[in-house]
């Protein structure tokens, strides 16, 4: 019977370590919404103070989800020669950050719709459709990509 109760014990301890680093780790979140996401639906980026925390590395996507991403809260997401496109590509609210580096993104109704204090980076990154800012919100562009390194 001890041994039952410790290793009831043990097994409450554990979960409660894990509820803990899943509910306090943005990276965390942010891998497992990154593995689950399917691609067809809305990909919801949300946080708290230091919100969640995700990268997409050389994908093309197409999906008829209106936004294919929603960065909101303080979300960072970092999209690297991604092309995605869907009727809303990309909506950045209250103070996510979003860094496109390469890749396309094509907006049949909007490619960027960035409102709030969200910001919006876009190095090296062709877009097509309208790009919709609120005065509050930030869109930066650059023609060239940076590279580690660079000088």
């Amino acid at each position: 019977m001890r041994h039952v109760k410790r290793l009831a014990a043990g097994v409450a301890g554990a979960v409660l370590v894990a509820v803990f680093i899943w509910t306090s780790s943005q990276t965390v979140r942010g891998l497992v919404t990154e593995i689950i996401w399917d691609r067809d639906s809305t990909l919801e980026c949300t946080g708290g103070l230091q919100g969640d925390r995700m990268t997409f590395e050389d994908e093309r996507i197409d999906s008829a989800a209106d936004p294919l991403v929603l960065a909101a809260g303080s979300c960072r997401i970092q999209l690297k020669d991604v092309s995605m496109t869907a009727p809303t590509a990309i909506r950045a609210e209250g103070r996510a950050e979003v860094i496109v580096e390469g890749g396309r993104i094509e907006g049949l109704d909007t490619a960027l719709d960035v409102r709030d204090k969200a910001v919006v980076t876009l190095r090296g990154t062709e877009v097509e459709g309208s790009i919709d800012v609120e005065p509050s919100a930030t869109v930066e562009r650059s023609s060239h990509r940076e590279t580690a390194g660079a000088e």
